[in-house]
């Protein structure tokens, strides 16, 4: 039979290269023979299937033994050593120009692997591609949650879900494969490593190619089995156990080589939400080298008395606009690395940690950026709540005392950027000219540049949604500038 995509680019480069499927497994039998079978189903003609035997005891080498699958599956044992250690088994037997992978008790869609491989013919230049997720519900004890188990099945997700990719193996080749001493989280790990160097993750396939299958057993919920929906919708949760693992392992290395780090506030009539801002500023993981500047522009209200209260360094200005509150800062901040952070949102306790780390390991980067997520603001009123969010999708996170609001997001600068202080003078201060929008101007100054920069996968910044946001209270003029941004960006590419 000939592959449904045997026409085309794979028909003109006449070669399928083998992609070895990487499966760890652990006393999964029950589920291992449908996870076999969807590989197996697959019509791409070059496959090896690599069963990695986490030390089972549940008749997994007998199952694989008495199968009758041929020299296709390749098995392997090792004592337990966890899932991180059998993938890198894996990678290490596989034979195969690309890698994927499949959890045992997950399966493929008919036809991924053709259209990944498609895909990879197409982009030369990609190294990973992921397919879009399907949840669903295995188990009957997990069907009295909040969010009915229909409602879980619908959801389709596009994330950074590892087993869903495939990658060249040129890849780990660059940067290594799982950390051994992760228990959970290994491959989120990975994957920020995988950006840190370069390697891009924006390449996803918009058909949901990979069934995730949701029972009693999942190793996530053995840390945390109260809210399954809230765990796999906001997937911020394996990031606690990223960051405790992470700051089991580095240990007290961040104070022996630890910079000053100078986060700049820009304020104004800030007092509502300034100090919860800057708490969560001084409550990161990271230390206490860490000098906090708020830029009071022209406040009438208490933002610089609670400000100078809460141990910060407090620059007053006439009323100049963000950017020249921003340029500000940058005049009286004595940091090698820079993060600028707005006046009613709030940092994730590891944000600074963990983008500190990556630009410490990594030299030749300039700048990281990560994400934001909205929440909305407690003290909302009703009639508020309805104008701004009308229909929009609105859940909880039991590990956060708000509610979230959309879906994390690369942000633009403020609680989503570290960058080093040598940087501006490079690239310049921020357009004064430009009341909003200023932040993704400069970003757009330094992707003109070439300037070396990478993005960490991770939620550092919580976005607070409240009725006096500049974007809602100047939605018009917000735009505006918007506008003439683009404006001047298409100008200036054109001209060049």
């Amino acid at each position: 039979m000939v592959p449904r995509f045997a026409t085309g680019v794979l028909a003109i480069m006449n070669e399928y290269p083998l992609i070895s499927v990487v499966i760890p497994t652990y006393n999964r039998v029950k589920f291992l023979p449908k996870a076999i079978d969807s590989i197996l189903k697959q019509d791409y003609p070059n496959i090896e299937i690599i069963i990695v035997d986490d030390g089972s005891s549940d008749g997994t080498a007998e199952l694989i033994a008495n199968g009758n699958y041929g020299t296709q599956v390749k098995y392997f044992y090792q004592e337990n050593r966890g899932v991180a250690a059998s993938r890198n088994l894996g990678i290490e037997k596989a034979t195969g120009k690309w890698i994927a992978f499949l959890d045992s008790d997950d399966s493929y869609v008919p036809g991924k692997l053709m259209a990944q491989a498609k895909y990879f013919h197409e982009h030369p230049e990609c190294e990973i591609v992921f397919t879009r997720y399907k949840n669903f519900l295995t188990d009957d004890k997990l069907k009295n949650l909040e969010q009915t188990q229909n409602e879980l099945e619908r959801e389709v997700w596009e994330q950074y879900y590892l087993a869903s990719a495939i990658v060249k193996g040129e890849a780990f080749e660059k940067c290594g494969g799982f950390m051994n001493e992760f228990g959970i989280g290994e491959d989120t790990e990975l994957l920020f490593r995988m950006q840190t160097i370069g390697i891009c993750l924006n390449h996803c396939l918009k058909e949901d190619y990979y069934n995730r299958c949701i029972h009693g057993e999942n190793t996530i919920l053995r840390y945390n089995t109260k809210d399954v929906f809230v765990l796999y919708r906001e997937n911020d949760a394996p990031y606690d156990f990223v960051f405790e693992n992470l700051r089991r392992i580095v240990g007290e290395r961040y104070a022996q080589r630890q910079s000053l780090i100078s986060v700049i506030i820009p304020a104004r009539n800030a007092s509502k939400y300034i100090r919860d801002a800057i708490l969560s500023v001084k409550g990161q993981s990271i230390g206490e080298n860490v000098e906090i500047i708020v830029v009071d522009d022209g406040s009438t209200d208490d933002t610089a008395a609670i400000a100078s209260a809460a141990g910060c360094q407090v620059i007053q200005i006439p009323p100049s606009g963000a950017p020249a509150a921003r340029n500000i800062g940058l005049e009286h901040a004595t940091g090698d690395f820079i993060m600028f952070h707005d006046a009613d949102d709030l940092l994730e306790k590891n944000a600074l940690a963990f983008l500190y780390n990556e630009l410490y390991k990594y030299p030749e980067l300039q700048a990281i950026f990560s994400m934001r997520i909205n929440f909305i603001s407690p003290d909302i009123m009703p009639e508020e709540r309805q104008k701004i969010f009308r229909k929009a999708p609105l859940h909880t996170n039991k590990q956060q005392p708000y509610e979230l609001f959309g879906a994390g997001l690369f942000g633009a600068l403020a609680g989503c950027a570290l960058m080093r202080r040598a940087l501006f003078d490079q690239i310049g201060n921020f357009d004064e000219n430009f009341q909003a929008g200023d932040a993704i101007l400069w970003q757009l100054h330094l992707k003109e540049q070439n300037i070396k920069t990478a993005k960490l996968p991770i939620i550092t910044c919580f976005r607070r949604i409240h009725s006096s946001n500049f974007s809602i209270t100047h939605k018009n003029l917000a735009y505006k500038y918007y506008a003439a941004i683009i404006r001047q960006h298409l100008k200036l590419k054109k001209a060049s």
